[in-house]
């Protein structure tokens, strides 16, 4: 637990990464509280629903930009990209955070894959969705950061 958080300390003491973590933090949150029907999610679904979605939102977006800078360190960390691959770098990612991070994006692109109607069928309205990918950011999280400055690629003997 000591290197994890000596680890996490590394990560958010680069420069940018705290500053930027807890404004997009508060931009998202502002913007899940702007956006959210309080009253017909209360309404519907009871207060309980409510303040659960709204902690597993604040986590996820935490736990998000944790993850997005310990894969910048760790990736700056063993090769400082090339300005051709940082290109590629950049387009992937944006690419793979709309789609990973975008709930409307995601449900579109599940739809043109025909999982809209499957997912339409979850009892708790997709709450089961949040909780699992909670669960999976903080497993994600978690292993980026014991292994953060360690390459687990292997070197082929030639």
């Amino acid at each position: 637990m000591k290197l994890i958080l000596k680890n996490l300390k590394k990560v958010l003491l680069k420069p940018g990464s705290l500053i930027t973590t807890i404004i997009s933090i508060l931009a998202i949150w502002t913007l899940f509280l702007y956006f959210k029907n309080t009253e017909l999610i209360i309404g519907n679904l009871w207060i309980t629903f409510y303040i659960i979605e709204l902690n597993l939102d604040i986590f996820i977006a935490l736990l998000f930009w944790l993850f997005i800078w310990s894969t910048i360190y760790k990736i700056m960390y063993f090769a400082w990209p090339t300005k051709k691959t940082m290109w590629v770098w950049s387009i992937a990612s944006f690419f793979w955070i709309l789609v990973s991070g975008c709930p409307a994006c995601s449900i579109t692109l599940a739809s043109y894959l025909g999982l809209a109607s499957i997912l339409s069928v979850l009892p708790y309205h997709w709450l089961e969705l949040k909780i699992l990918s909670f669960i999976m950011l903080v497993y994600v999280v978690y292993d980026t950061l014991k292994t953060l400055e360690v390459c687990s690629i292997k070197k082929s003997k030639k």
